[in-house]
């Protein structure tokens, strides 16, 4: 929904800025070391879309639906969407705010 409203419809951000804010913003911000970003060394959590064609699918009454546009979906390096089909693969992990680790 944030993409499509943001920077499809209303045109108030940048593809690339949008996709920060929802990106390495907040994996710096939670102090998610190896996310975030595409680097060596960081995993390999990634989305293609189609943005020409993004569309969210999803209701309050069926959030499972998978929007239009998103093509491809990686999690720590796995596919678990690919041409737009939804495989069983589950390789995500529970991350924790790194700053709290220590306490």
């Amino acid at each position: 929904q944030y993409l499509y409203d943001y920077v499809k419809i209303k045109k108030l951000l940048s593809f690339p800025v949008a996709i920060r804010k929802i990106t390495s913003i907040p994996a710096d911000y939670f102090n998610l070391e190896g996310r975030g970003k595409i680097e060596k060394g960081y995993h390999a959590d990634l989305v293609l879309i189609d943005l020409d064609n993004l569309k969210p699918n999803a209701t309050y009454t069926n959030p499972m639906q998978l929007s239009d546009g998103v093509e491809w979906v990686w999690v720590n390096g796995e596919v678990i969407i690919e041409s737009r089909v939804i495989n069983n693969n589950k390789p995500g992990i529970i991350i924790r705010n790194q700053a709290h680790n220590n306490k």
